[in-house]
């Protein structure tokens, strides 16, 4: 069924007869809305609260929510301040925090989007997914080709949770495959998924496998096609770790948020749901966003390692002392990455260390160069230093940069150097 499915308009498409009742059967069983293509959070939340914004100038605003969008929001302190979206890095919501994801399932979306939530149904176009932290939300419908896979049980430790990430997002298979907890893989073509079991056509036939039996579903690489969003877009980090890319964000006045998830979806999230918004697409231009001009990469002894965007070197979360950042750039020893920046920019900032994956093993030392000229050197970090943050660095004018990993102590064991919140200021 996976590796049949049509392509249709993801934002409304036009179900067949039969996917229309399975879907209805569906929806009777759960108490789910879903509409064409439209997941409607449809319960009030509570008032907009205090918040802290920072824009690209590292000015702080802080008091109350009374508009958003992606375009502008304004906030009410001991002055009224309408800020433009293309100027601001982040919106935090005062005294709250994202859950930690633990072992709970989640669905990794292409993008590397996700959602904290458990799969209930599956279609020939689409997954049916309900968040677990907000059993009382419908249920959310993802278009089948905009999904890298399932996990059902994500592992505690970070190193193997790493490696976990790496086989979703990094595998290139035309057929699917289920990741049992014992390690085995079991290869084919998902025929279904529901609430106590998977199911897979392989060589030797169908095979149906309990859930509790299994770790991870990872999804044919070949049926892959993500929306492709220009212009002004939002990552959106919800109290329960969820993470969702968007656009179209509107603060309505009964406390919902409404937003169009670049997945294909129309969502209304309750304000008191949202930890905090990353503007995309303005003055704030993230390295993993740019087309490097080169990379070369200098082996200890055999091994390759290619930079990642977005993950770390090793393939998971970009992880530093327990803080996980979304954007940046995975490197290892030894390394150089060089982007272009034509004098389009005015200022480099990052926050750089050993991600988590390590246990606290691997030492490098890292650096920057612009135009050939080395600008940033840091001391030797180790797996237990504490993230440095780079204060920015001027490139007003400059033409290249160059982000380098060099060897620290004991060769390059374990040296996933992370380039967290790497980004460019127009």
């Amino acid at each position: 069924m996976h590796s049949t499915i049509p392509r249709t308009d993801l934002l409304s498409p036009a179900p067949t007869l039969k996917q229309a009742s399975w879907m209805n059967g569906l929806l009777s069983t759960c108490g789910v809305l879903l509409v064409a293509g439209m997941s409607l959070i449809a319960v009030h939340g509570a008032e907009p609260g205090t918040v802290a914004v920072i824009d690209v100038d590292d000015i702080r605003y802080t008091g109350e929510l009374q508009a958003l969008s992606d375009q502008r929001l304004t906030i009410a302190g001991r002055e009224l301040h309408r800020l433009n979206a293309e100027d601001l890095l982040r919106l935090q919501f005062t005294g709250r925090t994202a859950r930690p994801v633990g072992d709970r399932a989640l669905v990794i979306l292409a993008n590397g989007d996700r959602l904290v939530a458990h799969t209930i149904g599956m279609n020939e176009e689409s997954l049916v997914a309900q968040l677990i932290d907000f059993p009382t939300w419908p249920a959310v419908r993802l278009p089948l080709e905009t999904i890298r896979g399932i996990i059902v049980t994500l592992p505690r430790s970070s190193s193997a949770r790493s490696r976990l990430f790496a086989v979703l997002l990094s595998r290139r298979q035309p057929t699917d495959v289920v990741i049992l907890e014992n390690g085995d893989r079991v290869t084919g073509e998902l025929l279904a998924i529901d609430p106590s079991s998977v199911a897979l056509e392989g060589a030797l036939g169908s095979t149906r496998i309990e859930q509790k039996e299994v770790r991870a579903v990872a999804f044919s690489s070949e049926l892959i096609s993500f929306p492709r969003v220009a212009g002004r877009q939002v990552l959106l980090t919800l109290t329960d770790g969820s993470r969702i890319t968007v656009r179209n964000v509107q603060l309505l006045s009964n406390g919902l948020v409404r937003v169009d998830a670049v997945f294909g979806a129309h969502l209304n999230v309750p304000i008191d749901s949202i930890v905090s918004l990353r503007f995309l697409g303005g003055r704030a231009v993230y390295l993993s966003e740019l087309e490097p001009a080169e990379y070369r990469f200098t082996p200890y002894v055999a091994a390759e390692w290619p930079f990642m965007l977005n993950r770390s070197a090793a393939g998971g979360p970009l992880l530093l002392r327990g803080t996980e950042y979304a954007r940046g750039i995975g490197m290892h020893s030894e390394s150089e990455l060089t982007l272009p920046l034509d004098g389009n920019y005015r200022d480099f900032r990052a926050v750089v260390g050993i991600d988590d994956s390590t246990g606290g093993r691997g030492s490098v030392v890292f650096g920057v160069t612009v135009d050939d000229e080395p600008v940033f050197t840091s001391e030797l970090l180790t797996g237990e230093s504490a993230a440095f943050t780079i204060e920015p660095i001027d490139v007003k004018g400059k033409q290249k940069l160059t982000l380098r990993v060099d060897f620290g102590q004991l060769g390059d064991i374990q040296d996933h150097a992370n380039w967290c919140d790497a980004l460019l200021v127009k």
